[in-house]
């Protein structure tokens, strides 16, 4: 299972690329419980109530328009992902850990070695998210992707603690955490990944119109992933420069942008439009998510 890191998921651009990739591969975002808290603290776990909803959700609910504009929108944004994590057809799944795994976590984070954390204060380091996160990928066999320039996670020192260490735990021993940017474009570097990533760059960018002109679906893909290469912190600038060169030189690029079209409603697309950051979000909008297709040329899931 591959699991993705915060880092991943926080900007918009970017976690629609994520997405949009595990989706046209047959895939989801996965997540554990400690990303899913930083990400939306009010909607990683359930309220205690009849109904199962979130924190967010009760608040928003029982408070409604007392609530601040800004309170709002902050609960609007954490109840979307709640709504996500309870959909088996959103394109993110939340992972539990099981009771075993939970307790073979924190044997692991107690003994892992303190220099794979190297923005970590010693004092706060059961506390932040940066530790537990990789130690549950290690506890449940999982890799981990993220963007990160090591002065928090360090990749080098996690991946050889995990070699050298992993099977004191009963794990198989082997690297744990790989760079986001460098894996996609190791698993789109063939004539077919190539094509499928510059079809989920389409889709992680679609605009609100399904039957807008190719030219201008180009057109907006190019300018957001630009943007994305361009933006503070994890920017996923090798792909970005694949999906721009691939779609700059693609020798039929409306070609391209019809047989995406025919994938067709997408999970990736359509979530977004869920979220309350889309221009065309409303109150009323249908949460129910439907049926999907998939890629007529789906691979199996890569794996790091």
């Amino acid at each position: 299972m591959t699991l993705f890191d915060t880092t991943e998921l926080r900007r918009p651009t970017q976690r629609k690329l994520h997405a949009a990739w595990q989706e046209i591969v047959g895939d989801k975002v996965c997540i554990t419980g400690t990303t899913a808290s930083e990400l939306a603290p009010m909607a990683a776990a359930p309220t205690s109530g009849p109904n199962g909803l979130s924190a967010a959700e009760d608040e928003l609910g029982r408070l409604g328009g007392r609530l601040s504009e800004q309170r709002r929108s902050q609960l609007l944004r954490q109840a979307w992902w709640a709504t996500m994590w309870r959909s088996a057809d959103a394109p993110f799944r939340l992972v539990e850990l099981e009771d075993t795994q939970t307790e073979l976590c924190n044997r692991i984070l107690e003994r892992i070695d303190r220099r794979c954390f190297p923005g970590t204060d010693p004092d706060e380091y059961f506390e932040v998210g940066d530790p537990r996160i990789v130690c549950e990928a290690i506890a449940t066999g999982s890799k981990m992707l993220l963007t990160s320039d090591m002065r928090t996670i360090d990749r080098i020192e996690v991946n050889r603690w995990a070699v050298d260490n992993a099977v004191h735990f009963g794990l198989e021993p082997g690297p744990v955490v790989f760079d986001a940017d460098a894996m996609l474009v190791r698993w789109s570097d063939s004539a077919a990944g190539r094509q499928l990533l510059l079809q989920a760059a389409l889709l992680a960018t679609w605009p609100e119109d399904d039957n807008a002109p190719a030219l201008a679906v180009i057109e907006r893909t190019h300018g957001h992933i630009a943007a994305m290469a361009a933006g503070e912190g994890g920017k996923l600038q090798d792909t970005a420069g694949r999906i721009c060169n691939g779609l700059t030189y693609h020798h039929n690029p409306e070609g391209l942008v019809e047989s995406t079209r025919h994938l067709l409603p997408s999970a990736t697309v359509e979530t977004d439009r869920l979220h309350p950051s889309h221009p065309s979000w409303a109150p009323q909008r249908p949460q129910p998510l439907r049926e999907y297709k998939r890629s007529q040329t789906n691979t199996p899931g890569p794996q790091p």
